[in-house]
């Protein structure tokens, strides 16, 4: 877009060449369609966000946790596979711990017409 318009390309303090010949009706054909994916990009990572908040708080199902790196989700005790734990080192703080039940064996956090619909459909 900005090689559309005649204008340099900014990166790193360097100006890159121009990718396309200057064109005005190019630019004002790029723009729209430039902002529009920028937009829908920033849906798409709000929707991402709304998705994985919903799995961690609803769901429960350790989605969020199960992103991290594997050093720091076994220091966090996330199960590799449902039901099954690290070992966890005893310590004051730990020695009483009991891992929770995987998300299909406790009752649901959803309950009424939406825990239904879920089921129904197979999703759980």
């Amino acid at each position: 877009m900005l090689s559309a318009a005649g204008k340099p390309i900014p990166a790193f303090g360097l100006h890159l060449p121009a990718l396309v010949p200057v064109s005005e009706p190019l630019a004002d054909w790029l723009k729209p369609r430039h902002t529009t994916g920028g937009t829908l990009g920033y849906y798409l990572i709000g929707l991402h966000t709304a998705a994985a908040l919903w799995h961690h708080n609803w769901i429960r199902d350790n989605t969020l946790r199960r992103l991290l790196p594997r050093r720091a989700s076994r220091a966090l005790n996330v199960p590799d596979e449902p039901g099954h734990f690290a070992p966890v080192a005893a310590s004051p703080t730990n020695r009483q711990h009991k891992p929770k039940p995987h998300a299909l064996e406790r009752k649901p956090a959803l309950g009424g017409p939406v825990w239904r619909l879920l089921r129904r459909r197979g999703f759980v």
